[in-house]
């Protein structure tokens, strides 16, 4: 059942990863490699407006502008002095145009083609040599040479130093950008050099920078005025800081946030600054003054929403922060305009006021409905069930009360999983969101089979100011373990679990994907009781974090921890289930074996899983080049087979190296693990192949 419901699954990926390439049939791009044409062609028929099923309208006002685009994307590209050869098919008569870096006109008005095909010839691919940036002693030569050619790589290549007209002048805005927020608010260029070498590309670039002072604060001083013209408020300070464009706009910003809390919408910030004489040290003291004109009051005289006649309007409204008569606060107005957003039934929300000006103003919500249903195809791959494909099927704001309800389905060539689950936002005009939901699970682990299936109701809510999110949840489910018979190990392999779980996470990683910075913390508790519906009773709790960062010459460090411990009153080989119990090991703890191979074992070799365990994983990550990196990392786990690190405590570790390679859905991972205090029964190491990032 399992082989014939993955060959469904990818019978489908492949229909329809097939789709797109069998769009506008009568408009090609060659010239490159598959994978190039495909993104060109793909940019041109997103850039034109082209429906992906229907053909394009091949007139020459089509024609010669998919040239132009064409020659553009190349520029943009690196390729300076693109080539692009158009060949149209009309009945039985074709027709040759070529278009060069000069654009030019080539067809006739009146000219349409049944069928297109637009080679491509990019030319030299033309990259940063060296650049030579005079003039900034407060920088080093290193430091100014990553603004113009990366060296994050260890070996750079020329698709990594493209250089354009557009990448240059941005670059030399970043570097005025960084030495401004110094306090060199005057640097800027006096003169520039481009050498264009034709033949192979290379571009050698000098810069001169004149720095100018550098600039401090001095005196704030502060006036808020009244409607009246007269000083409501004085505030005087001397901050003794740079001066920078990010001082600055903070301050306009706090200073207009205050205002806007008071209920003075129509609030105007004026500057004035006076510039102290140069002292000896080459530092200029800038004075400023602002002058706050509150003006007169806003208020709030109600919402009104547009473009949505699906949502009922009373949903909505629970998300409204201020009540008619309450002074406009446009702070509360965009805050309640996230709150829309984050229902996930939106594409867009457009935030103005109606009448634009007076004392009383509507805040309108113009809504722009998000797509009401979706079929979303899923695809991994881990080294242990292989291939992994799946779909996922949403129906967005059934009832037009913005709930979400979902079909999920996985299959590998060692698991399925079915789940569909039912949202509803703002429940009992609470901040949490509510929801249940029901799982079947079958999953052919190393030395048993696990079958699970259960409800869940829970509740969740995420708080705004610290990002952490709030989970507490019920459910039923009946857990099976279907064990080897040589097994020896006594343990309740077909339980009822009735549980209350508590989860508490905080996510502050860059990228969930493939992060280079940040932390992630998480922990749980789950309780489970006979008197929740359940034939055992225990108590779960498992913890961790991780930790990213950037060492010197950016190799990235990547740390990560997690443990947890099952405990129970009572004959653990009665209250614990066996599928309750801790399995490590795999492409995502401990990497010398394969999935839950790093687990205690029973006399007889066969892994029965942990009571207890401590799990630590070391990482250092240097990329080689611009989406392909080296790791080197050592895993190490501390299991304990009965109690809180009790009888049976072992330690398993392994060290090992990989490649990774960064794509739009995670990194694809080539690892392999050596186990460097491996059992009798325990392989050398493994090899790894997977999607996604560890931990």
């Amino acid at each position: 059942m399992s082989f014939k419901i993955s060959y469904i699954f990818i019978v489908l990926a492949v229909v329809c990863l097939h789709a797109p390439l069998r769009a506008q049939e009568n408009l090609k791009v060659k010239g490159l490699d598959l994978f190039k044409n495909m993104t060109y062609k793909g940019r041109l028929a997103f850039l034109q407006g082209v429906p992906a099923d229907e053909p394009a309208f091949l007139d020459s006002a089509f024609l010669e502008d998919s040239a132009y685009l064409l020659l553009q994307q190349l520029k943009r590209n690196g390729y300076l002095k693109p080539r692009v050869e158009g060949v149209f098919q009309v009945g039985d008569v074709s027709k040759r145009a070529v278009w060069e870096d000069e654009y030019s006109i080539q067809l006739d008005a009146d000219f349409v083609a049944d069928h297109a095909t637009f080679y491509l010839q990019p030319g030299v691919l033309y990259y940063y040599k060296s650049i030579e940036v005079t003039g900034v002693t407060v920088l080093d030569e290193q430091t100014i040479r990553r603004y113009f050619i990366p060296d994050d790589f260890l070996v750079v290549t020329k698709s990594s130093r493209v250089f354009t007209d557009g990448n240059f002048e941005q670059r030399i805005h970043r570097l005025l950008d960084t030495l401004q927020q110094m306090g060199y608010r005057q640097a800027k260029v006096v003169a520039k050099d481009v050498i264009f070498d034709d033949d192979t590309g290379a571009v050698t670039a000098t810069l001169s920078i004149e720095l100018g002072p550098l600039h401090r604060i001095g005196q704030v001083t502060v006036e808020w005025i009244n409607a009246a013209g007269a000083v409501e408020e004085e505030e005087t300070e001397s901050p003794d800081t740079l001066f920078t464009t990010e001082w600055e706009q903070s301050k306009r910003l706090a200073l207009r946030n205050a205002a806007y809390r008071r209920g003075y919408a129509d609030v105007e910030i004026l500057r004035t600054v006076s510039e102290r004489s140069l002292d000896e040290q080459g530092i200029l003291t800038t004075d400023i003054h602002y002058r706050v004109n509150l003006n007169s009051g806003v208020e709030f005289a109600g919402v009104k929403f547009l473009g949505d006649d699906k949502t009922k309007p009373a949903v909505l409204e629970r998300y409204i922060e201020m009540s008619a008569g309450d002074p406009l606060n446009p702070l509360s107005a965009s805050s309640s305009r996230r709150q829309l957003m984050g229902l996930g039934i939106f594409k867009e929300i457009k935030m103005s006021y109606e009448p634009e000006d007076g004392p009383k103003r509507k805040v309108v919500y113009d809504l722009t409905p998000a797509p009401r249903k979706e079929l979303d195809l899923l695809f991994g791959w881990g080294s242990y069930e292989w291939m992994r494909v799946g779909f996922n099927w949403t129906q967005k704001n059934p009832f037009g009360r913005a709930h979400r309800y979902e079909i999920s389905g996985k299959q590998s060539f060692r698991s399925t999983n079915l789940e569909t689950k039912y949202s509803v936002p703002r429940f009992f005009e609470s901040a949490f969101t509510a929801y249940a939901s029901a799982e079947y699970s079958f999953r052919e682990e190393v030395s048993f089979d696990r079958l699970k299936r259960g409800v869940t109701t829970g509740l969740s809510r995420t708080l705004t100011k610290s990002d952490i999110i709030l989970t507490l949840e019920y459910s039923y489910a009946r857990e099976n373990a279907d064990r080897d018979s040589v097994s020896d190990f006594d343990s309740n392999d077909k339980a009822r679990v009735g549980s209350v779980l508590g989860k508490l996470s905080l996510d502050r990683r860059d990228n969930f994907l493939a992060p280079t910075s940040g932390y992630m913390l998480y922990s749980e508790v789950n309780v489970a009781s006979k008197l929740l519906g359940g034939s055992v009773a225990f108590q779960k709790i498992e913890f961790g974090a991780s930790y990213h960062t950037v060492l010197i010459d950016y190799v990235l460090l990547h740390l990560g921890f997690r443990s947890g411990a099952i405990f129970s009153e009572s004959d653990a080989s009665n209250d614990i289930p066996f599928t309750e119990r801790f399995f490590n090991g795999g492409e995502n703890t401990v990497r010398g074996y394969l999935e839950g191979e790093a687990a205690p074992l029973d006399t007889n070799g066969e892994q029965i899983g942990s009571e207890s365990f401590a799990l630590l994983n070391i990482e250092l990550e240097k990329p080689l080049f611009q989406n392909l990196s080296l790791v080197v990392f050592f895993d190490s786990v501390t299991n304990a087979r009965d109690g809180y690190f009790e009888d049976g405590v072992e330690s398993l570790s392994s060290a090992g190296i990989g490649l990774r390679y960064k794509t739009v859905v995670g990194p694809v991972r080539l690892e392999y693990g050596h186990n460097l205090n491996p059992r009798v029964s325990d392989p050398d190491g493994t090899l790894h192949f997977s999607i996604g990032f560890p931990f």
